[in-house]
């Protein structure tokens, strides 16, 4: 497991939970290191990585894979689906990282491969056959592996335009559906017991008549079916009251939908992790969104849903937003607020009392989702221009590294002629 976003995010969380005013200089860190942790092009930086690697394994170059995850101080990047992975405190914005992995020298490594037996003689498992291993070497070449980490990042971006769109449309349908629902549950459990009070009737009424008929009491019993009683198989009487165990749902995953019907409205090929970025996105989104509106509970003075809030959401960080998650993570989140009920809140200094309704703050939260989520459009589809001084950077040392190498290759060259000329004295 990749362990690398869990500590961050429970680490970076701390501050802006501790302190309620709002120009201490430790709220200030706390802000920052939050931000940090929400960083869309951070983030975008990371899922450019995991699927470049992957494009890499799918040509069976584990080697650079294990390169990038030592470079990068990540690993099992390839199973990791979460978010905050790369260590925000060591690479502080989008692109330290990758200038850094450009101004590596180039490596060589050496790959020692198991050769396949073949036909060789000797049965399968014959003690006396040793195996045999071939080696080769391998160059990498950094410049040129974050140039193309770069073109794989801006195909992500474009797909972010569109998926982030997506995802505000999804969002506007969570409160109606979930009013849609809840109304349907009050029409059911309205007609249910209004079906409970008839059976109590009827019941009522059998148990009067049974008095007098000693047979019908046998209607408002269990019995056994079978001409011998023997069959031991248990069936309930006609007047058996409806019953449901139905767990609750407060609204229909719009996004999930959307999610795996994605090949029906992409024009192009897709990007390897493109249902898996969606997912991520939609959770890194509504993490952004709850930092804003506790921020936005500080401001305004509301004391009372700032720290219902803080308390919600940090007591379901590591189950929620830490570290490898499930699918679906962002919905189960906003499906459990809307689904606790109201409560009085006492401040932790008890100056202050109030009632707290969980579906005004899921509100907040599903109303700013879609405020990040068109301030990050801005942002993603804006990514090509910002490529364009880090990809002439790359570009640049890829001609220093060319240089660099046929320099190394002439002084070779030439320090062989000489030692070949003073044999021959």
């Amino acid at each position: 497991n990749n362990d690398n976003g869990r500590r961050s995010t429970t680490t970076m969380n701390k501050g802006l939970f501790g302190s309620w005013e709002n120009n201490s200089d430790k709220h200030e860190e706390a802000k920052a290191r939050n931000l940090a942790r929400t960083c869309v092009r951070q983030f975008l930086t990371q899922r450019a990585l995991q699927s470049f690697m992957f494009l890499l394994a799918e040509c069976r170059d584990p080697h650079t894979c294990a390169w990038i995850e030592g470079v990068t101080q990540t690993k099992n990047m390839l199973q990791y689906h979460g978010t905050g992975a790369i260590n925000a405190t060591r690479f502080e914005s989008w692109d330290v990282l990758l200038y850094e992995m450009m101004q590596l020298p180039e490596q060589e490594i050496i790959v020692s491969s198991k050769r396949n037996p073949g036909f060789r003689r000797g049965s399968k498992n014959n003690p006396y056959l040793k195996d045999e291993y071939v080696e080769f070497s391998m160059n990498i070449d950094p410049a040129s592996l974050t140039a193309r980490i770069i073109s794989v990042r801006e195909q992500i971006a474009r797909e972010w335009v569109d998926d982030l769109g997506i995802l505000v449309q999804a969002n506007n349908l969570i409160l109606q559906s979930y009013f849609d629902l809840s109304r349907t549950a009050r029409d059911q459990e309205k007609s249910k017991s209004d079906v409970d009070k008839e059976f109590n009737k009827q019941q009522q009424g059998a148990d009067d008549d049974s008095s007098s008929d000693p047979l019908s009491s046998r209607h408002s019993e269990t019995y056994t079916r079978g001409s011998d009683d023997s069959s031991g198989e248990e069936i309930d009487t006609a007047f058996s009251s409806p019953s449901s165990d139905k767990s609750k749902v407060a609204f229909v995953r719009t996004s999930r939908a959307y999610m795996n019907d994605m090949d029906s409205y992409t024009p192009v090929r897709s990007s390897p992790f493109r249902k898996g970025n969606f997912d991520l996105l939609l959770l890194l989104l509504t993490q952004e969104s709850i930092h804003r509106v506790l921020r936005g509970f500080q401001d305004a003075d509301e004391r009372v849903p700032f720290e219902y809030l803080r308390e919600f959401y940090a007591g379901r960080l590591r189950t929620f937003f830490d570290g490898n998650q499930p699918y679906g993570r962002a919905d189960d989140f906003i499906e459990e607020l809307l689904l606790t009920s109201p409560l009085v809140k006492t401040t932790e200094d008890g100056k202050d009392v109030g009632l707290v309704d969980p579906l005004y703050i899921a509100k907040k939260i599903i109303h700013m989702r879609n405020d990040v989520a068109q301030d990050w459009r801005k942002i993603v589809r804006n990514v090509p221009e910002e490529h364009e001084a880090i990809r002439n950077a790359a570009k640049t040392r890829q001609i220093q590294s060319t240089l660099e190498r046929e320099i190394m290759t002439t002084i070779q060259e030439e320090s062989k002629t000489t030692e070949g000329t003073v044999g021959f004295e």
